[in-house]
């Protein structure tokens, strides 16, 4: 990719432990490629011990890929959009902090954005 390219690229986090893990992480990933106006770039699957989760969690099944938003995406129009994807993988709203879900996403990085708002940071850290 391009110094140009990269500005407009944008880094989503997934991750399941909830159900089929793998099998809801890459449902999910084969969705996202409709926010994207270029194939995806996507890590491989890793598996991931639980933090700061109630007890018996089970472990996650984690991945990131890279997609190129279309023009007229903002960072918070995308958001909008993975947490709307979240509630169709069954997500509801927390009752326990870092609770096991079906699918989490992350939006990470939205080219070289910058805010800090009440339900979005970019970079994530």
């Amino acid at each position: 990719m391009s110094v140009q390219s990269f500005q407009k690229v944008a880094y989503v986090a997934l991750g399941s432990n909830l159900g089929d893990a793998r099998k809801n992480v890459l449902q999910a990933i084969e969705r996202l490629q409709a926010f994207s106006e270029r194939p995806l770039h996507k890590s491989s699957l890793w598996k991931t011990t639980p933090v700061d989760c109630p007890p018996d969690s089970a472990d996650f099944v984690n991945a990131v890929v890279a997609l190129v938003p279309r023009a007229d995406e903002t960072p918070q129009s995308l958001l909008n959009k993975l947490q709307a994807l979240e509630k169709e993988f069954g997500r509801t709203p927390k009752k326990v902090l870092n609770e096991p879900r079906p699918l989490d996403l992350d939006l990470i990085a939205f080219g070289q954005e910058r805010r800090v708002t009440a339900d979005l940071v970019l970079p994530h850290l």
